[in-house]
């Protein structure tokens, strides 16, 4: 598989692997459109779910189980209007079940999102802001904490929220609790990171994937 160029400006946040050494990833911009894989780590086959499949994130919890989302732009639309979708993805059988469908880009927005381990809350980004909805009463609500460059997030096994931030004093790695936002690390950029000043380079985008297993240590 090669990755294209799209991928520094155009990124995605999604693989994950099960209990049974399956491997699931999400490539957005594959045949322009996106492509949901399965690699098996046992036969080495690697297959596509869902062509045609603009996801940007894909998660596992501690159940096995897989969610994911889309995000697609209506062309010639005002902004903020699109459809956006969240799944509960069964690969046995390869079914979607969904649980959010919108045109309502403040009322969820599938280009990156992450979902409670009870599957009763979803979060997701927006305008330098992080939004929770509740998933029984479709309620949502802007957490108080204004974001420079959101990246990415995942929850660990306490149901804490790991977010990274690449411009946020200098790139910065935060907890949510429920409460309130603990900062952990800042100042993660040097200040004359030659990086910085090169545009849409891949590096600004930090990943967390192993503090779902390391985070419960801090």
């Amino acid at each position: 598989m090669v990755l294209s160029a799209y991928s520094f400006g155009h990124p995605s946040w999604g693989i994950v692997v099960d209990d049974g050494g399956m491997v699931y990833f999400v490539e957005p911009m594959h045949n322009g459109t996106g492509t949901l894989w399965q690699f098996n780590t046992k036969t080495k086959e690697l297959k596509p779910v869902f062509k045609d499949f603009h996801s940007h994130s894909l998660t596992i919890n501690g159940l096995n189980q897989l969610h994911t989302a889309i995000a697609i732009w209506k062309t010639g639309e005002i902004e903020g209007e699109g459809h956006n979708y969240l799944f509960k993805f069964f690969p046995k059988t390869g079914k979607l079940d969904t649980l959010i469908f919108t045109d309502d880009w403040d009322a969820f927005y599938g280009g990156n999102f992450e979902i409670s381990g009870d599957e009763k809350k979803v979060y997701f980004p927006m305008d330098k802001k992080l939004f929770e909805r509740d998933l029984e009463s479709g309620k949502v609500k802007a957490l108080d904490f204004t974001f420079k460059r959101f990246c990415t997030m995942t929850f660990d096994d306490h149901e804490n929220l790991w977010i990274t931030d690449s411009d946020y004093k200098g790139g910065s790695l935060l907890k949510y609790d429920g409460k309130e936002f603990i900062e952990y690390s800042t100042r993660i950029f040097p200040q004359k990171d030659p990086m910085q000043s090169l545009k849409n380079n891949g590096i600004k985008y930090s990943m967390v994937s192993d503090f779902q297993k390391t985070a419960t240590r801090f």
